[in-house]
């Protein structure tokens, strides 16, 4: 990691730290509460879904075996409470 430094008599500078820093503590602990919110719904434990998120957009990536399935990845991440938006990256494989 490379150390930032800047001049303490920047108001601004420390202010947009903290918010970059707060930013992402944010996107984090949301990363973390989607998917435990995915894993936890029985219907969805057999799929490996993967979740991103930036400035409190979530994204969904992954194969569900059903269209239904994947309504319902989509809807359990926009109720994990901070979620901003959500967008879906899932495909739907029927596979035989």
């Amino acid at each position: 990691a490379m150390e930032v430094f800047f001049d303490s008599s920047e108001p601004y500078v420390n202010h947009a730290l903290a918010v970059a820093d707060y930013v992402h503590n944010n996107d984090v602990a949301l990363l973390i509460n989607v998917k435990n919110a995915l894993i936890r719904e029985p219907e969805l434990e057999r799929y490996m879904l993967e979740v991103g998120v930036l400035h409190g957009a979530v994204t969904l990536y992954g194969e569900v075996g059903t269209r239904e399935h994947r309504e319902m990845a989509e809807q359990i991440a926009r109720n994990v409470r901070g979620v901003g938006s959500v967008k879906s990256g899932i495909a739907v494989i029927n596979r035989i």
